[in-house]
């Protein structure tokens, strides 16, 4: 069931919402021909599961923390969990949208980022034109042929099929956006996922390497050699992003939204805040000017 983020008038929404059981860990949707045709979503939504948007003919618009990505024949958009999101659909005719929880791409004793290491990179969403990427359009082919199929009961060819399509994608993506090469570290894989689960309240590498149950200095230390980057670094990060989307998607009040990342005073937060962006929450608000990002090649 969906419920809303307090405060914020943010609808969040779980894999239920779309009809899934309870039981089941992905959803996937073909493009239909008239189904699309111009959809809108106007309204802020977020998302406990992740999202792979593959459009093979025709053209989406998603809204992003201040960039509207635009996704055009041969594009793809891959949408972190906790994204808040909204936009339009223009004649999609022909792609796949595959909605799935963690646990779909994690087989027992393994995490992620054995194999699946874009899930390291879930601070973003990635936006790329794979129209060179042959192998992936011919495994969607044979994998909307199985989804089309009346008798549902070989479910595994499914799974196995849209695996093998992450496989060539994560390949693909490292590639294409040059992205930092995460070595398989549980410790660094478990940061990143208590950090994006986080809201941004929590700015103290004391309390992540607590729940990881290791020193402070070694989460630095791990964490810097595998990434080039701090935890610390990393931490501010989200904080950032938090509040831009606070100051982007509510209306609410400075102080409010520095309460609300445990600040002590507003002031403490603007200092935090333009420091890191060269502008005050209020002058960042009130500037607000989304750039745009194409897939087309």
């Amino acid at each position: 069931m969906n419920q809303y983020l307090p405060n914020r008038k943010i609808k969040i929404y779980s894999l239920e919402d779309f009809g899934v059981s309870v039981d089941q860990d992905f959803s996937i949707n073909i493009f239909q021909n008239l189904e699309y045709k111009n959809k809108k979503w106007s309204v802020l939504s977020m998302n406990h599961f992740s999202t792979l948007i593959l459009i093979r003919k025709g053209k989406g618009h998603i809204e992003i923390d201040s960039k509207k990505y635009t996704i055009e024949d041969f594009g793809i958009l891959y949408l972190p969990y906790y994204v808040s999101h909204r936009g339009v659909w223009t004649d999609v005719t022909d792609g796949l949208v595959i909605q799935f929880y963690d646990s779909f791409l994690t087989r027992k004793n393994e995490f992620p980022a054995n194999r699946f290491s874009f899930f390291l990179n879930t601070k973003s969403p990635i936006v790329v034109n794979i129209k060179d990427c042959t192998i992936v359009w011919g495994i969607i082919k044979f994998l909307k042929k199985e989804l089309k199929l009346e008798d549902k009961s070989e479910k595994g060819i499914i799974r196995n099929l849209s695996e093998l399509l992450f496989l060539y994608l994560n390949r693909y993506i490292q590639k294409d956006q040059k992205l930092i090469p995460i070595k398989s570290n549980r410790t660094v894989y478990d940061f990143f996922q208590l950090l994006n689960s986080s809201q941004g309240e929590i700015r103290s590498v004391n309390h992540f390497a607590s729940q990881l149950g290791i020193t402070p200095g070694h989460l630095s230390d791990t964490v810097k050699e595998l990434t080039g980057k701090s935890a610390s670094d990393f931490i501010k990060e989200n904080v950032i992003r938090r509040a831009i989307r606070l100051l982007e998607n509510t209306d609410e009040r400075i102080s409010d939204i520095a309460s609300q990342l445990n600040f002590q005073d507003s002031a403490y937060f603007t200092r935090f805040f333009k420091k890191k962006t060269g502008l005050s929450p209020s002058e960042f608000r009130k500037n607000r000017n989304p750039t745009f990002v194409h897939t087309s090649p």
